[in-house]
C-alpha cells in the first residue's frame, strides 16, 4: 500500500515541488537535526557503565563536562523548532512581497514561497521531535550511570553535593 502511494503521480509532482524550492535554512535544519542524532546515538551506545565509572575517578571534573554536553545538546535541539519558524516568517515575507509588488499575482508565485516555509516549519518541527525522544533516552541513561557512580565512590559523592552548594549560593 505504501509502495503504491509512494508511485502516485501526485506525490511524485509534489515531492518534486518541495525538492526545487528547499532553502539553505532546510538544508541546515536537516543537517543539524541529523548531527544531533547521531551524536546521540553514538554517545549512547558507546558509554558503558564501567568505563563512565573509571573515567569518573580519574577525572573528578569528567562528571561535570557530560553534564554540560546534555545540556548543550538540549539546546541545539530547542532552536531546531525555532530555525523552523524563522524560515517560515521568511517564505511569508516572500509570499507577501510577490502579492504587493504584483497587480494580480497567481497561486503559483504565491505558493512558490509559502511552500519552502512550510518545509522549514515541517523539517523543524520533525528533528525536533526525533531529537527530543532520543534525548531523553541518552539523559535518562546519563543521569542513572551519574547516581551509579556517585552510590560506589564516596568522593564522587562529595563532589555533587559540592555543586549543589554552589548553584545555591
Amino acid at each position: 500500500m505504501l509502495s503504491e502511494y509512494l508511485k502516485n503521480q501526485a506525490f511524485q509532482q509534489s515531492l518534486e515541488f518541495f525538492q526545487n524550492r528547499l532553502t539553505l535554512l532546510d538544508f541546515i535544519i536537516i543537517g543539524l537535526g541529523c548531527f544531533i542524532l547521531l551524536y546521540q546515538s553514538w554517545k549512547r551506545f558507546t558509554t558503558f557503565s564501567n568505563s563512565f565509572y573509571n573515567k569518573a575517578q580519574q577525572d573528578p571534573l569528567f562528571i561535570t563536562r557530560e553534564q554540560l554536553k546534555i545540556r548543550y545538546i538540549s539546546t541545539l535541539i530547542e532552536m531546531l523548532p525555532m530555525m523552523g519558524i524563522m524560515g517560515t516568517v521568511w517564505g511569508l515575507m516572500g509570499a507577501l512581497y510577490v502579492i504587493s509588488s504584483q497587480d494580480m499575482p497567481t497561486v503559483k508565485d504565491i505558493a512558490t514561497h509559502i511552500a519552502p516555509a512550510l518545509s522549514t516549519t515541517l523539517f523543524g518541527l520533525f528533528f525536533a521531535v526525533v531529537n527530543l525522544f532520543m534525548f531523553n533516552f541518552l539523559q535518562t541513561y546519563y543521569l542513572e550511570l551519574i547516581a551509579w557512580c556517585q552510590a560506589n565512590d564516596p568522593k564522587l559523592s562529595v563532589l555533587k553535593e559540592k555543586e549543589d552548594t554552589d548553584e545555591e549560593a
